[in-house]
């Protein structure tokens, strides 16, 4: 009996150094990719340099780190402040001019016709079809229950397993935009990072 209860305790001792291991693993990955996009400027920390990477993010908050991904924060943040979204009325105004510089160029949508989704944390299905925009996979972005396998397919998903519907946090958006950075455009053999030409 003795021997029985030693045994599973090693079983369970053994998957829990497995699963903190590999969380260990995932947490690294996640600072890795933060610390590229940081120096690239793409995001940046709290004032004591924490990139907090275990907090969500919200819909407006992704959309300033999306215009330095894209290379084009200094239009984006002089764009036209007037908007058609209705929940966008008493939403700050610094980002209005990156919502609509976003909205037109087709990156992302509101979650409705009239409203944007001010205040919304962004899920992994959202920013998955964001990219997949802007790999120029549009088409594929329009297939809403496909997203998700689509970005498996074009390899944004590598290192991570999350469901479409999850909050994604800012350790996961980094890893799945370092992946986009290393993926192709469609139609190109130029990686995303070439195209856009980003500088440390």
């Amino acid at each position: 009996m003795k021997k029985k209860f030693m045994l599973c305790l090693f079983f369970v001792l053994v998957i829990f150094a497995s699963a903190n291991l590999l969380a260990t693993s995932v947490a690294t990955k996640y600072k890795k990719s933060a610390e590229e996009l940081k120096s690239y400027n793409i995001i940046q920390g709290d004032s004591s340099g924490d990139l907090m990477l275990d907090k969500n993010l919200k819909r407006e908050d992704l959309i300033v780190i999306l215009s330095r991904l894209m290379n084009d924060e200094e239009r984006a943040k002089k764009y036209s402040s007037e908007t058609k979204f209705t929940d966008l009325k008493s939403a700050s105004k610094v980002y209005l001019p990156y919502i609509n510089w976003a909205v037109s160029n087709g990156y992302i949508h509101g979650v409705t016709k009239d409203k944007f989704g001010y205040g919304d944390y962004v899920t992994v299905r959202q920013y998955q079809a964001i990219l997949l925009r802007i790999l120029d996979y549009s088409s594929e972005a329009k297939k809403w229950d496909m997203v998700s396998d689509y970005a498996v397919t074009y390899g944004l998903m590598d290192g991570l397993d999350l469901k479409p519907d999850d909050f994604l946090n800012r350790g996961e958006m980094a890893l799945m935009t370092t992946n986009a950075l290393k993926t192709p455009k469609k139609g190109s053999t130029l990686s995303l990072l070439k195209v856009l030409n980003l500088k440390k």
